[in-house]
């Protein structure tokens, strides 16, 4: 048997078992490794839009759809999930494509790609002559996103932004003659802009102003039946806390003590911290 200077005394050929455990660890470690670097939710993506460059949509889609389901802040989710579509889309599987949009906008309304989505929905829908859902995915989009690109495509794609043109003129009619104190008129261009319109929040909008302008006009019993159609029919809107604050003003000129009470015990209820409610609290001479 040979020694060097320096080298173990044990023999070379009982060092293997001793060293078994460490290499186990290494091949394990290298593994894990491997496999994160392989499953890598950012390397998948990015190799997504590589694919996708290279024209090679099914393979992106895959790459898309792996990037999906390793992802887990919903911004980004949603962002590969888009791209898994966009690439089925460009494959012709419209079917597979329709059903990840559909997806998209279900799981997360609010993300960036949430308007293309709702407008391929629209437009792959027409193709597919199912014009009922298209027609509610353009709904959504008024709904959603009534300023965005997307919804201004979507209601060229077949004139469907026409009435919404044509109620939006209306309403803005309405404006200009409440500016020109022409309350009357004014009153009749918002009761007009409100029948007219499909969007709830929208059509809340022309409601109040069509009361706001009967207030103006003196006309009490039918601002407080606008006011009241609004907080019964959307209770959440914008303008809800102030048509509660107007019913409460009203209806306690009227001496309607009983439905001045009701508005103000909804706005304490429903917008405990909304200005309005600070304005009736202070109206009635209550401490906050």
């Amino acid at each position: 048997m040979m020694f060097f200077p320096g080298a173990s005394a044990v023999p070379v050929s009982m060092q293997g078992p001793a060293l078994r455990p460490v290499i186990a660890v290494l091949v394990f470690a290298l593994s894990v490794s491997l496999w994160s670097w392989w499953n890598n939710a950012e390397r998948m993506y990015k190799h997504g839009h590589e694919l996708l460059d290279a024209e090679e949509y099914v393979s992106a889609s895959r790459a898309f759809d792996n990037a999906y389901s390793a992802r887990h802040v919903p911004g980004k989710k949603g962002e590969a999930l888009f791209w898994a579509s966009r690439s089925l889309e460009f494959a012709n599987e419209y079917e597979a494509a329709l059903k990840r949009y559909h997806e998209l906008a279900r799981l997360y309304p609010d993300n960036y790609w949430a308007a293309e989505s709702l407008y391929r929905i629209v437009l792959l829908e027409k193709q597919s002559h199912n014009e009922s859902v298209a027609g509610k995915a353009y709904q959504q989009l008024l709904q959603d996103f009534p300023g965005n690109n997307w919804t201004r495509k979507a209601g060229k794609l077949s004139g469907m932004e026409s009435g919404q043109d044509e109620s939006e003129r209306i309403y803005r009619r309405g404006h200009k003659r409440l500016k020109e104190k022409q309350y009357v008129s004014a009153f009749r261009a918002f009761d007009r802009a409100y029948k007219a319109r499909q969007v709830p929040a929208q059509k809340a909008e022309a409601l109040f102003w069509a009361g706001r302008s009967l207030e103006f006009a003196s006309e009490h019993e039918g601002a407080l039946e606008r006011y009241q159609e609004l907080v019964s029919l959307y209770p959440d809107n914008y303008w809800a806390a102030e048509s509660l604050y107007r019913i409460m003003l009203l209806a306690g000129r009227a001496h309607d003590e009983r439905n001045a009470e009701n508005a103000y015990n909804r706005l304490l209820q429903d917008f405990p911290e909304n200005s309005w409610t600070l304005k009736a609290i202070k109206a009635s001479g209550a401490k906050p």
